[in-house]
């Protein structure tokens, strides 16, 4: 890592992890500024002129992460953005978050107790190398590579509906319900032989792709 200071703005609205990541990243040799949401961050933007961002996927009741590394990604593109998440990959969210920007890294929170790694992910970013930081992709290919409506319904699914409130959601008749899953379970591979259920596997497979979502 160069001797040069890099500026770096966590936006994280959990506190102790915030002030963890803080103290983790100034013993790296970093500048670190937080904010708690997006409009904090926006302020900071300005003030602090950050090389790079770290920020939550999740921030409360305004703009998510995503949202925000989109706007920012439009307004500041010279700011390395790298998302952070306790989730597996972005269809773990319970609504449409929104693709990422190009040359944006996204990072599982359960890879940054080590600093090591977490400053090798920003190092890759802020070298225009993000695309080597890109856990969404590198794993729950099958999930990822459903549509938008298929994704949806495995979602639902995943939650524990049934055929009939998952058609009621979705505003697809139960006939319809049952195809798309056809379509799932073929598409992901799972045969129902050797007594597995179907509906369970495929809901297993969602978590490890996505995380288990919130019930909405």
């Amino acid at each position: 890592m160069t001797n040069l200071q890099r500026r770096l703005l966590l936006v994280e609205d959990e506190m102790l992890m915030s002030a963890l990541l803080a103290d983790s990243l100034k013993n790296a040799n970093f500048a670190v500024e937080t904010a708690a949401d997006a409009a904090a961050a926006r302020k900071a933007i300005k003030t602090f002129d950050p090389d790079i961002m770290l920020i939550d996927i999740f921030l409360g009741s305004g703009p998510n992460g995503i949202q925000l590394a989109n706007a920012v990604s439009q307004t500041n593109p010279e700011i390395g953005l790298l998302i952070l998440t306790k989730y597996q990959d972005s269809l773990s969210s319970a609504h449409d978050l929104g693709q990422l920007p190009e040359n944006c890294g996204f990072l599982r929170k359960d890879m940054v107790s080590d600093t090591s790694y977490l400053v090798s992910a920003i190092e890759a970013v802020l070298s225009d190398r993000a695309a080597e930081v890109r856990q969404d992709m590198a794993i729950g290919k099958g999930v990822a590579d459903l549509n938008e409506k298929q994704t949806q319904v495995l979602r639902l699914l995943a939650e524990g509906f049934t055929n009939a409130e998952i058609a009621s959601r979705t505003e697809l008749s139960v006939k319809s319900v049952e195809r798309y899953l056809a379509q799932i379970f073929d598409h992901l591979e799972i045969r129902g032989e050797d007594g597995v259920n179907q509906r369970v596997e495929a809901a297993r497979r969602y978590y490890l792709a996505a995380g288990i979502p919130e019930r909405s």
